[in-house]
C-alpha cells in the first residue's frame, strides 16, 4: 500500500543552483518591459511545482510587480527549468525577485485602491463573469498612464486553474479608462473579492 499526500523535497543547494542558473533569463523578462513601462517595480514570486521526474508541472506568479507580460515571461522561463527528481514525490519550490526600477527611475504616483474600485464599477458584471463563481480574492497591481489608459496590470495567481480567469479579469481592467493621474504614471493595488 502507498499513501501519497505530502509533497516531496529537494535539497536547498540544488534549488539555489537551479535558481541561480535561471536568474539571467528571469531578469531579462523584467529588463525588456521596464524599457516600455519605466515605472515597473515590485516583487515577483514564483511557486513552482516540480514533478517526481524533476520536470516543472506548473509555475504561478505571486506578484506585486503589476505587469502580466513580465510575470508570464518569468513563468515561461520557470517552466523550462529542470530539477533533480525530488525525494518523496512532487515538490514545490518558491523563489522571488525584487525589481526596484533602478536608481534613475522615477516611481509612479501612489493611488488608493478606492480610486481604482470606483472606475472598475462599470465592469463589475464582466469581471464577475470572468471569475465564474470563484470567490478567492484576486490581488491586482496596475499602472495608469498619463492619458488614463492602463499601461500595465498584473496579479498574484492562487492556483493553476485560475490562470484563464485571472487573464480575463486583467483584460477587463486593461480596457478600463481611468481619470488621468497627471503628467506621470500612477500605481495602485486592489483586491477583487
Amino acid at each position: 500500500m502507498t499513501i501519497e499526500g505530502q509533497l516531496g523535497t529537494l535539497p536547498q543547494g540544488h534549488v539555489r543552483r537551479v535558481r541561480h542558473d535561471a536568474e539571467a533569463a528571469l531578469m531579462a523578462c523584467y529588463t525588456r518591459r521596464v524599457e516600455e513601462v519605466p515605472v515597473l517595480a515590485g516583487r515577483v514570486g514564483l511557486r513552482i511545482r516540480v514533478g517526481a521526474d524533476g520536470v516543472v508541472r506548473w509555475a504561478l506568479p505571486t506578484s506585486t510587480l503589476g505587469d502580466r507580460a513580465t510575470e508570464q515571461c518569468m513563468v515561461d522561463a520557470a517552466a523550462a527549468l529542470h530539477f533533480d527528481a525530488p525525494c518523496g514525490g512532487e515538490a514545490e519550490v518558491t523563489t522571488a525577485l525584487e525589481m526596484d526600477g533602478g536608481p534613475d527611475r522615477r516611481p509612479a504616483t501612489a493611488w488608493t485602491s478606492q480610486r481604482v474600485e470606483t472606475a472598475l464599477r462599470a465592469r463589475r458584471t464582466a469581471i464577475a463573469n470572468c471569475r465564474r463563481g470563484d470567490h478567492t480574492p484576486l490581488d491586482l497591481t496596475l499602472y495608469i498612464g498619463p492619458d488614463g489608459s492602463v499601461a500595465a496590470a498584473g496579479a498574484s495567481i492562487a492556483a493553476p486553474t485560475a490562470v484563464e480567469q485571472t487573464d480575463c479579469v486583467l483584460r477587463e481592467v486593461r480596457s478600463t479608462r481611468f481619470p488621468s493621474p497627471g503628467s506621470w504614471y500612477a500605481r495602485a493595488s486592489v483586491t477583487i473579492p
